[in-house]
């Protein structure tokens, strides 16, 4: 069984193609609104949504195979308590994969500049990221060494091509396309070879 926790149903991640990859998916957002919404463009596929927030998952213990925690550790102010759920519903070997956003200078640039401060190109709420909540890979993992997860691998991912996110960024601003739309708009390639600048995929394995 697979887990999959989404913070305000994330553009580039789609539970329903994980769901046609075998496995029985369920899908958890803290709105209800965007569950709504999920829930209704995939009509009657296989998933299961669930609106609650991720520090509080209501699930059993060891009931997950695999968890994928997706824009969910930049945006929680309580990060231990989101690793500690993930490591109690996960069974033993259980997988956690991630994809959140390191700190650094760039990333600061990007995410509390770019995305929420500056007025041209803000496509995100005020507050939503903060300096604090954005984590490099090693502090990351000393918060899952906590919960008996041992971090596997880091890999750096970015734009392919820079100018396409500000194409889309400025796009999305204008309304000319929807979150839905970003993905494609502005492809992303992985980036293995290099300290992570902005953002970064991983996974680590409950002990």
């Amino acid at each position: 069984m697979l887990l999959v926790t989404i913070a305000d149903e994330d553009p580039l991640l789609d539970e329903a193609a994980l769901s046609e990859c075998g496995f029985d998916v369920t899908a958890v957002d803290p709105s209800p609104t965007a569950t709504a919404l999920a829930r209704e463009r995939s009509g009657a596929g296989r998933v299961l949504y669930e609106t609650a927030a991720a520090e509080d998952l209501g699930h059993e213990d060891g009931a997950f195979d695999l968890a994928y925690y997706a824009d969910t550790f930049e945006v929680t102010s309580d990060l231990d308590r989101v690793v500690e759920q993930a490591a109690r519903v996960l069974r033993p070997g259980g997988v956690l994969c991630y994809d959140t956003v390191t700190r650094t200078v760039p990333s600061r640039i990007v995410y509390l500049g770019a995305f929420q401060g500056i007025p041209q190109t803000r496509i995100m709420p005020r507050g939503r990221y903060a300096a604090a909540r954005l984590r490099p890979p090693a502090e990351l993992a000393r918060v899952f060494e906590r919960h008996h997860l041992r971090n596997e691998d880091v890999c750096g991912f970015k734009p392919a091509r820079p100018r396409d996110l500000v194409t889309a960024v400025l796009a999305r601003r204008r309304g000319r396309i929807t979150d839905d739309d970003i993905a494609a708009a502005c492809p992303f390639v992985l980036d293995p070879d290099h300290r992570p600048a902005v953002t970064y995929l991983g996974h680590a394995r409950k002990r």
